[in-house]
């Protein structure tokens, strides 16, 4: 409503006259044209954005990659200057690594992509060492893991709830010195996002894959392009190809360099509108895996 808008407009001015460093976020649960209409620089400065959130899980249960390739497109094209917040879970949902039933590659593929995609991303602490948790909330808001001491290290006496049943494994201490552990996916992911622009503040193209487990897109910035490929599966994929009939890309043929992932990869070549087709940069991608690749400018 017009009062509504009214209010936060007027505590925008309060709270940026004290610290104009400071921040507000919006927990506004609709679509993203309507989260557009809080953020056009005198309401909030970030705004969760749940269909987003929805769409980075799903796909990992019902093998539909369409949504998400729509979502996200949709999300980047309405909300302004990357002002959406991204997340996979909060407080008052199931937990993510619930929600996929356990699966810790299925944890850090729905992890990669939240953290390769536009947007400022949120982290609901315990995501990040694969906490389990369901409804009811008290549930979803249990001690945080740090150990397997007693009481998972969280405290030294009983904690107003039981820990989750899967805390002896998944903790911070038991996942930091694990390369294969969900916290050091997480941890790579970050440090990535943190060292390569284009994640962080560059532009989306989402690409296609001709497979609906593989999802692609290509990010640029003024400093580099990266290009993100995320097999959404169990199985490897072979039996894909990427294309895009244009992006920001200048013409050029682009060597490809790998920032996350294994392999000899080939290079890529654009048209005069950056477009291209039948890119295969690997043979294969290996089930639920995350290939990260920088594509050095012709």
């Amino acid at each position: 409503t017009p009062s509504t808008h009214a209010f936060w407009e007027d505590f925008r001015t309060f709270y940026k006259a004290i610290n104009p460093q400071s921040i507000t976020v919006g927990e506004i649960w609709d679509t993203p044209e309507l989260l557009a209409e809080y953020l056009q620089g005198d309401e909030f400065d970030l705004s969760f954005d749940f269909y987003l959130a929805y769409n980075f899980i799903q796909p990992l249960i019902d093998g539909n990659l369409t949504p998400l390739n729509q979502q996200i497109e949709l999300s980047y094209a309405s909300v302004p200057a990357n002002q959406f917040a991204t997340f996979l879970s909060n407080h008052d949902q199931d937990r993510v690594m619930s929600q996929l039933g356990g699966n810790p590659q299925m944890a850090m593929a729905a992890a990669s992509l939240m953290l390769t995609a536009p947007g400022v991303p949120f982290l609901y602490y315990g995501e990040e060492i694969g906490m389990l948790g369901q409804k009811p909330d008290e549930q979803i808001r249990s001690p945080m893991q740090w150990s397997n001491s007693p009481f998972a290290g969280f405290s030294t006496v009983a904690p107003w709830q039981p820990l989750q049943t899967n805390w002896a494994s998944s903790n911070v201490a038991s996942e930091t010195n694990d390369p294969a552990s969900i916290l050091s996916h997480y941890r790579n992911l970050i440090l990535i996002r943190s060292q390569h622009a284009a994640l962080r503040v560059g532009d989306l193209s989402v690409l296609s894959s001709g497979n609906d487990a593989l999802y692609a897109i290509l990010r640029h910035s003024q400093q580099e392009a990266v290009l993100v490929v995320v097999n959404l599966s169990g199985s490897p994929v072979s039996d894909y190809a990427l294309s895009a009939a244009q992006s920001s890309l200048a013409e050029g043929s682009y060597t490809a360099y790998p920032i996350l992932g294994e392999g000899e990869f080939a290079p890529l070549t654009t048209n005069a509108s950056g477009g291209f087709s039948q890119y295969i940069p690997l043979p294969e991608i290996p089930p639920y895996a995350t290939i990260i690749i920088q594509l050095n400018e012709p």
